[in-house]
């Protein structure tokens, strides 16, 4: 199960102060549990309410993989994923959006429980980044350090 993919554009994306890239990680990383991050997304504000009109951002936390994979089981895979908590986070819409922590993307917005998107007792998850990189670097190379 991976929520991954690559978009290849038919030309170069011009810069501006509204269109900026970010990193990923070029290693195997894992976050440190308590790290501050941002998600962000145009997905519902609320569990059955609608798409957003802008772009919101919110402020979370990396959760220990021992805690997500209690609240989630079998469909919580720690090699490849990361779970967040936060007074915001995640909805629907949101999939595919960034995790960013230490202004670099380290995961991608993949699911949320299904009736109530900022459940405590079910945390966010984002796919690992790093975990994908031997996949990432068979499409795009990265370039040499």
């Amino acid at each position: 199960m991976a929520d991954l993919m690559i978009l290849e554009l038919d030309k170069k994306v011009q810069l501006n102060d509204n269109i900026q890239t970010i990193p990923i990680p070029m290693t195997p990383v894992n976050i440190s549990v308590g790290t501050a991050c941002s998600v962000a997304g145009w997905g519902r504000i609320t569990t059955s309410g609608p798409l957003s009109p802008t772009l919101r951002e919110a402020n979370v936390q990396i959760e220990n993989n021992t805690v997500c994979a209690a609240q989630w089981g079998w469909e919580y895979v720690a090699p490849q994923m990361m779970c967040v908590y936060g007074s915001g986070g995640s909805c629907f819409g949101d999939s595919g959006g960034p995790l960013v922590c230490n202004n670099t993307a380290v995961g991608v917005t993949s699911f949320v429980r299904k009736v109530n998107c900022n459940d405590p007792y079910r945390h966010n998850v984002y796919m690992k980044i790093s975990a994908f990189l031997p996949w990432i670097t068979e499409i795009v190379p990265l370039p040499p350090k």
